[in-house]
């Protein structure tokens, strides 16, 4: 978010603007097995739409929960809706050297 406010993004701006999220969460596998997502863990995935309340809040505005197995892209049809929207989809990948890198992909509906 502090890149919105070091190249002056108005709060009008901000307002057109969703940010599509998601987290992992694990879970015993021996107790969720209807959860599986690896070998010997359970887990269930967050996906959030995340939208501008003010100049400096950013709340959740729709979520959905699916097995941790499903992939960001099989949620974009529940959590992408609306027309004259910039959707900006936030990816974490783990390198080799546990350094994350992120990368953004702006969708416009």
């Amino acid at each position: 978010m502090q890149i919105l406010f070091r190249h002056g993004c108005s709060i009008a701006d901000r307002k057109a603007l969703r940010i599509i999220d998601s987290t992992t969460v694990a879970l015993c596998l021996r107790r969720y097995k209807w959860a599986d997502f690896r070998k010997t863990k359970a887990g269930i995935k967050l996906h959030l739409r995340l939208a501008f309340a003010d100049a400096h809040e950013v709340l959740p505005e729709k979520a959905t929960i699916t097995t941790a197995k499903k992939n960001d892209r099989t949620q974009m049809d529940d959590l992408i809706e609306d027309a004259g929207i910039t959707y900006v989809l936030t990816v974490v990948t783990w390198t080799t050297k546990h350094s994350i890198v992120i990368a953004r992909t702006g969708y416009t509906s």
